[in-house]
């Protein structure tokens, strides 16, 4: 450039990568990825704010880990689950999860 321009850049936020479980695969949601893990599996969640209700009625013990960035290499904030948490069945290990 050799003169006063302007430029624009967008951004896509990428939701279907925002929980990554213990088997390597990627969920757009945490009630997704719980639907399908294996017992004494590991959710990873980004430092977001999830707006969705979870329901844990399977017989498994589930880790609700986060904060993670979107690489899932440092922990820099708190994930955030806006909606209701149902425990019917099987152990939840909440490490992190603020539920509002």
């Amino acid at each position: 450039m050799n003169a006063d321009s302007s430029i624009t850049a967008n951004y896509t936020y990428d939701t279907s990568h925002q929980v990554k479980a213990s088997n390597g695969s990627y969920y757009s949601s945490i009630q997704a990825a719980y639907n399908v893990i294996a017992d004494s599996s590991i959710i990873k969640l980004w430092a977001t704010t999830y707006t969705e209700s979870l329901t844990c009625n399977r017989p498994i013990t589930t880790t609700l880990q986060g904060g993670y960035d979107s690489g899932y290499t440092s922990i820099v904030g708190e994930p955030i689950l806006n909606g209701e948490l149902t425990i019917s069945d099987g152990t939840i290990i909440a490490d992190g999860l603020v539920i509002r």
